[in-house]
């Protein structure tokens, strides 16, 4: 009889050979601890899924603020040097905060009645959409484009490598009020446009340096409203992006700036026309208006008679 003919060896691979050992090991393992530990299983998805629910129940829901303009959009992230801030971007809203019906709360009469306008398509427009509504309390009819375009001093900024250069906002709006990424102006720049296109009957009058109770008394009781510099929402000031002013100093945005009409005030509150909350009148309370408002450097505009003078 003939020897059967062997068969061949595979070649010995020792890698895969371990690969077996490890794999038949760890089901071993597997198998011995689920046969000893039966209920384990059970138990630990039930406490997964009640603690899922429970997470459910009790975790807080969160409503996020209705935007009141287009402009709300923002971000309150500071935004990096190599892009300009967003002039109007909003903190969180103050406690000092009411949105009120002036009707109901303060006796006719103690509101000036100046028209409410949000600023809508000019997201860091909040000094033109605020002199606007001065301007069509007086009667004077001007386009916000027309005002824009034609009247309010604008310059743009610019980068040179990670340093931005920019004029003053005490000459120049910095960048222009429809665009996002842009800054805004103080008080002497709306001066400027308004010295150009109000009538011969009257004239924009500088008020800086005075106290708001001062301002309040002399012109809110004389139904004057005023274009006053406060911040969003008054919440505080902070330092903003920074840049190169053309006589080489060094000049901090104050970030959260904002500009709105003072139309009323009585023992706890000020009244605004604020372009951010249009077509609510809102109430803050004095003591934390006026902290702003010094934070802001005593700010203030009013149009009056050329015969009108604060003593």
């Amino acid at each position: 009889m003939k020897p059967q003919p062997k068969r061949p060896r595979a070649p010995f691979n020792y890698h895969e050979l371990m690969e077996q050992i490890r794999k038949n090991k760890h089901s071993v393992a597997l198998k011995r601890f689920l046969m000893k530990n039966r209920l384990i299983l059970p138990i630990l998805l039930v406490v997964i899924v009640l603690g899922i629910m429970l997470t459910r129940c009790f975790t807080p829901k969160t409503v996020q603020p209705t935007p009141s303009s287009s402009s709300s959009e923002l971000s309150s992230v500071e935004p990096t040097a190599s892009t300009a801030v967003f002039a109007e971007a909003q903190p969180e809203i103050s406690e000092a905060r009411q949105i009120i019906d002036a009707a109901q709360s303060l006796e006719p009469g103690e509101l000036i009645d100046v028209p409410l306008m949000g600023q809508g398509e000019y997201p860091t427009g909040c000094e033109t959409i605020s002199t606007m509504m001065m301007l069509r309390y007086y009667g004077i009819d001007i386009s916000t484009e027309d005002f824009i375009d034609n009247y309010l001093p604008m310059a743009d900024y610019e980068f040179i490598g990670d340093t931005m250069y920019a004029p003053s906002p005490n000459d120049y709006f910095i960048g222009d009020p429809r665009e996002s990424y842009s800054y805004g102006c103080f008080a002497p720049v709306i001066e400027k446009a308004l010295s150009k296109l109000l009538p011969d009957d009257c004239r924009v009058e500088n008020l800086t340096g005075h106290e708001l109770s001062e301002l309040a008394e002399e012109y809110i009781s004389k139904s004057q409203p005023l274009l006053v510099w406060v911040s969003i929402n008054m919440s505080p000031i902070e330092p903003g992006n920074e840049w190169i002013l053309p006589t080489g100093e060094t000049y901090v945005w104050p970030s959260g700036e904002h500009c709105v009409v003072l139309v009323g005030y009585d023992d706890q509150c000020y009244y605004f026309n604020d372009p951010l909350q249009a077509p609510d009148v809102v109430a803050y309370d004095k003591e934390i208006v006026e902290e702003r408002f010094a934070e802001m450097y005593y700010q203030a505009l009013a149009i009056v008679a050329n015969d009108n003078e604060l003593s």
